[in-house]
């Protein structure tokens, strides 16, 4: 079985890797803000506010549509149980082969000819929406005092979102964004201005586990 990497929490995380996929806003500063009081409690449940809701559907986008490297996914995250299934289209735009994949903390695994198969993980960055939701908010008061910005109100798909830069790590200034919605929860992350990377909550339901998949998980002895 094929060893993915351990899956990290928080919002450190989410300054690893990050383009630009739905509709979005692009006229946000790269400086902004530091956090009020109130701004820094939002973004604390942000996370948390997401996953309470249950399993969401995220659509992923990493590198330029005509990079051969460039992949596109939609998958159904079930963050208690750190697995995610869906579909992942890998190569530039109008080459892309489409595969039905899962995904958990442990493994990677591709649908073929009806029988899963584990693999290499194609990028890291399919572990990203893993880490989009939270079992606990963040300190509020941690993140007030980080370096954390608020950068502004935009739209996401006609939908009014306040979108914070996210905290720095290792000493680099981040440039990684999160998008939270009126509601509190958080709706994207991306890796700002670079486009290189998305990750885009969908308002659709989110598509049940498949029988045959869950079988394939009991075999392998992983949590449903």
């Amino acid at each position: 079985m094929t060893k993915l990497p351990r899956v990290a929490h928080g919002l450190l995380v989410a300054a690893v890797l990050m383009g630009s996929l739905a509709s979005c806003s692009s006229e946000l500063p790269a400086v902004g803000e530091s956090l009020t009081i109130e701004q820094a409690e939002t973004l604390a449940q942000a996370r948390f506010r997401l996953a309470a809701q249950g399993p969401f559907t995220v659509e992923v986008s990493v590198g330029g549509q005509d990079d051969v490297n460039h992949l596109e996914a939609e998958l159904t995250v079930d963050h208690q149980n750190l697995q995610a299934w869906g579909t992942v289209e890998r190569g530039p735009q109008g080459l892309a082969i489409t595969e039905q994949v899962v995904l958990t903390d442990q493994i990677y695994a591709v649908n073929v000819d009806g029988v899963w198969q584990t693999g290499e993980l194609p990028t890291a960055a399919l572990l990203v929406p893993f880490s989009m939701g939270a079992d606990r908010p963040e300190n509020a008061q941690i993140l007030a005092q980080s370096d954390a910005q608020f950068l502004g109100s935009s739209k996401l798909d006609e939908q009014e979102v306040a979108v914070f830069r996210n905290v720095s790590e290792s000493g680099q200034d981040s440039t990684t964004r999160l998008w939270v919605d009126e509601e509190g929860r958080l709706q994207r992350l991306d890796s700002g201005a670079d486009e290189t990377f998305s990750a885009t909550v969908l308002d659709q339901s989110p598509t049940p586990k498949p029988e045959d998949l869950v079988a394939f998980i009991d075999s392998l002895g992983t949590p449903r």
